[in-house]
């Protein structure tokens, strides 16, 4: 797959707001980006995230990002979602991504991303998603602390999934306030949209 076919595979497989909900809308100032530029990351010894020394030759990625606005003050919002594609020049490389993944979970319960955010209770979770290589599928609590861009929050559960199809990696996030989204509801959301996905790609086929 070319450079230029693997962009447009990529944009197409994203999702949009509407699918993931009516509820959702295009996060403000961050809705999209490429990801070709950016590197990898797992977590150091000490379960703190940690970028790669630099970007992966052998990618193009893209990744939407999405917002389901609360009903209190200007700027609220109850939840929050993501979808990212990567598609591989070589399915070699690809392939490497859930393996990292996984032991990554294996490897900590908690995860700290900088000292803005928190993953606890990181668990996996079954997912049966047909049409796809490898599966992966985990939940969490996230927690923002006081050195972040908003106001420190409490935990809101989050449930993510990740699936290798070929040369191309997809992964879907869904974390919210549990006010408004029960833990299982946002399953059921990532496990939906993950079949979407893995609808747009084949489609492509």
């Amino acid at each position: 797959m070319g450079t230029a076919q693997a962009e447009q595979v990529a944009r197409r497989t994203a999702l949009t707001p509407r699918q993931w909900g009516k509820d959702f809308q295009r996060r403000d100032g961050n809705y999209e980006y490429d990801l070709s530029e950016i590197s990898m990351g797992r977590p150091d010894e000490d379960c703190r995230w940690q970028q790669a020394p630099g970007p992966s030759p052998d990618l193009v990625g893209w990744v939407r990002n999405v917002e389901a606005p609360g009903s209190g003050p200007s700027g609220s919002i109850t939840g929050e979602a993501d979808s990212m594609v990567l598609v591989h020049k070589r399915q070699s490389t690809a392939r490497l991504q859930l393996p990292d993944m996984r032991a990554a979970l294996d490897q900590c319960q908690t995860w700290y991303y900088g000292d803005v955010l928190r993953y606890d209770d990181i668990h996996m979770d079954n997912a049966g998603i047909d049409g796809v290589d490898e599966i992966l599928a985990w939940s969490a609590t996230s927690s923002q602390t006081a050195q972040g861009q908003k106001a420190p929050r409490e935990a809101w559960p989050v449930s993510e999934i990740m699936a290798r199809k070929g040369p191309v990696v997809l992964h879907a996030r869904i974390t919210a306030d549990p006010d408004a989204y029960s833990a299982q509801a946002l399953r059921i959301r990532a496990a939906r949209a993950m079949e979407t996905m893995v609808a747009h790609l084949t489609s492509e086929e």
